[in-house]
């Protein structure tokens, strides 16, 4: 076998040429689902449904919220719980809320609240653990606000004002 130079080809090079032509054609195999009516899915050979399948049913996502005076509400970046991955962290809000904990955490979230000095969470008055219930096919089509909120804890946001003046009392 040569190539286009003329030069002879090696087996080794042979292999990777056919290696390289099959593993193409396999992935691009699933491709081919996309045109038939009814896409047959299945393991080796998927065409990645999870990406393109409708979405059904509603799912529960627990987590921090700021409160701030007029009623309004901030959802609490997961940084607030603790410091692990957001998926690792949701499952340690789950497991708070199911052994009956959530009073502390929501006490643990307002403290960092109260503590941090990053400007959105500065007019938050209280923090509330919640259970949001969202429907897959609104979230997915634009709609991110809960179908259902369930308030687990809620708590006060005790700042100290010790280090901060008061203008007018200086005049």
């Amino acid at each position: 076998m040569f190539n286009a130079y003329g030069e002879r080809i090696s087996q080794r090079r042979r292999y990777a040429i056919v290696f390289s032509v099959a593993a193409v054609t396999l992935i691009g195999i699933p491709i081919v689902q996309n045109f038939r009516e009814k896409p047959d899915d299945g393991f080796p050979l998927s065409y990645y449904p999870m990406f393109s399948k409708e979405r059904h049913g509603v799912t529960e996502l627990s987590h921090p919220i700021g409160i701030r005076e007029d009623g309004t509400t901030i959802d609490l970046h997961y940084r607030t719980v603790s410091r692990g991955g957001m998926n690792q962290v949701r499952r340690q809000i789950r497991k708070i809320i199911r052994n009956g904990d959530a009073n502390e955490l929501c006490h643990d979230v307002a403290e960092y609240v109260a503590k941090s000095r990053r400007k959105e969470y500065q007019d938050i008055v209280e923090v509330a653990i919640v259970t949001d219930t969202y429907d897959f096919h609104e979230f997915f089509n634009g709609n991110g606000t809960p179908r259902r909120r369930k308030v687990i804890a809620r708590c006060a946001v005790q700042r100290s004002d010790c280090g901060k003046t008061d203008r007018k009392a200086k005049e």
